[in-house]
């Protein structure tokens, strides 16, 4: 079963499934500090246009999927394999310092993001410390936005 079965549940293959998935949940981070930037939408389409034999036309399909993908993407992320996962959580730390500034929501939002994923307890923390460690990130903002991102995975019945 290819990853679009896995995912979407579709009879048919299609290699860019996963670049919707990063691409809506890359959406979702960027506005997850009230603001999707300029800077966040280019690092998308910069890291798209990067993927081996991307095309014009693949690149806009990509992003209008993404864009219809929207909250599924959630439930849809957690059928990555380990290895996709972490490239989503690298994809989205791009997306998060592409604009200057790792907002605390937006830090809040993917540590949050690895639980949901399925990272243990200890990736989860390592993931975390990694952030807080390496980025610039204001601990009242991390604080509040993690307290509130919990509440949102809740309510979502996640």
């Amino acid at each position: 079963m290819g990853l679009i079965n896995r995912l979407f549940g579709s009879k048919t293959s299609n290699e860019d499934d996963k670049y919707v998935l990063f691409g809506a949940l890359g959406s979702m981070l960027a506005l997850s500090d009230g603001e999707g930037t300029k800077e966040e939408g280019e690092w998308v389409g910069g890291y798209l246009a990067s993927v081996p034999g991307m095309t014009r036309e693949r690149h806009v399909n990509i992003i209008k999927r993404a864009g219809a993908e929207g909250h599924n993407a959630l439930n849809h992320a957690q059928k990555l394999n380990e290895d996709e996962k972490i490239e989503l959580i690298n994809f989205l730390i791009g997306v998060a310092t592409a604009d200057g500034y790792f907002h605390g929501e937006e830090a809040a939002f993917i540590f949050t993001f690895s639980i949901f994923l399925g990272f243990n307890k200890d990736q989860s923390m390592n993931i975390c410390n990694h952030l807080l460690e390496e980025y610039d990130i204001n601990m009242d903002e991390f604080n509040n936005a993690c307290d509130k991102m919990k509440s949102r995975f809740n309510q979502a019945g996640f």
